[in-house]
């Protein structure tokens, strides 16, 4: 490009012809799925796992959303759009009614977990969650092994999970393959250990 060093009227030749078009990020994800909260059919910028829970809720059986979402974040994703898609919601009922109803069930917490049934029909007292010892090969001292029982029978057992990130942790085990409890952790943070002990949901 030529210096112009006085006043004056310059002319300067441009070269015709179409430019080339510039390259746009595409780096932003979007999950379609069932949740169990938050708008149908709108998608919602997402920043990370705090938000997606606060808007869509947690895990869902039968529905890999939340799963996807997790891992997502996991791995460094950052920002994302979210689609809920369900049928017959027209309006979503009031997240107090949800939280009453949440609350209903059995639950109880162990050091960071709080831990609730997933049938909220169940009767107190019933379904109790044990934290033992991991077993295996060369146990760290993260890892642990949780046992869900229903009236003293085992019926799920755990192994080998943490409260760490990553595919062992408790939280992502359990809500994933459990049909009997749900975990959230209430204070995400260091992985702390959790005391051993057994505890019963009421």
């Amino acid at each position: 490009m030529p210096t112009y060093l006085a006043p004056g009227v310059y002319v300067e030749e441009v070269e015709a012809g179409s430019r080339p078009l510039e390259g746009v990020g595409t780096a932003v994800a979007a999950f379609v799925g069932l949740a169990d909260d938050g708008p149908f059919n709108a998608p919602t910028l997402v920043s990370n796992w705090t938000q997606f829970t606060s808007t869509f809720g947690g895990f869902v059986a039968g529905s890999y959303l939340a799963q996807s979402v997790y891992g997502y974040f996991l791995n460094g994703g950052g920002n994302c759009y979210i689609v809920r898609i369900g049928q017959g919601a027209s309006e979503p009922a009031p997240r107090s009614a949800r939280a009453r109803d949440i609350a209903a069930a059995p639950q109880a917490q162990v050091g960071r977990m709080r831990i609730r049934t997933a049938d909220p029909a169940a009767e107190p007292n019933t379904v109790s969650v044990e934290v033992a010892q991991a077993g295996g090969e060369n146990p760290t001292d993260e890892m642990f092994k949780l046992v869900v029982k229903r009236q003293g029978e085992t019926i799920e057992e755990f192994d080998r999970v943490n409260l760490g990130r990553g595919k062992a942790n408790v939280a992502t085990v359990v809500n994933a393959t459990s049909e009997t409890i749900h975990i959230e952790e209430v204070t995400p943070g260091p992985s702390d250990l959790v005391a051993h002990g057994e505890t019963s949901l009421a």
